[in-house]
């Protein structure tokens, strides 16, 4: 990671580094999150829909905000004390994508 971050160039990650997509299907509901196959985004978001690359590269330009606007359940998130998007009353026992995503893999405070 020392070495990317001292580098200004744009590296692509192959298929197997990639991260994990979502998408939810109300965005107003976070246990409405589903896994978007990068594979395959045509099975959620239509035909001739693909991803070809992502990219990483680092900049000095500044951190991007505005997420909570979209998500405004983000600030409730925030409030849990386990900040879990979806708060089960027996989380041990439901490992779905709802349960198991968290506030900080959408904000980094």
């Amino acid at each position: 990671m020392r070495a990317i971050a001292k580098s200004r160039a744009a590296f692509e990650l192959y298929p197997d580094e990639y991260p994990l997509l979502v998408r939810f299907r109300d965005i107003a509901d976070p246990a409405s999150v589903e896994e978007i196959d990068p594979a395959n985004l045509a099975a959620n978001f239509g035909p001739g829909i693909s991803l070809k690359l992502i990219t990483i590269t680092v900049t000095d330009d500044a951190v991007t905000s505005g997420i909570r606007n979209l998500l405004p359940w983000l600030s409730s998130a925030e409030r849990n004390s386990d900040r879990r998007l979806k708060n089960p009353s027996r989380p041990f026992l439901d490992r779905s994508l709802p349960v198991t995503i968290r506030h900080g893999d959408f904000v980094k405070d």
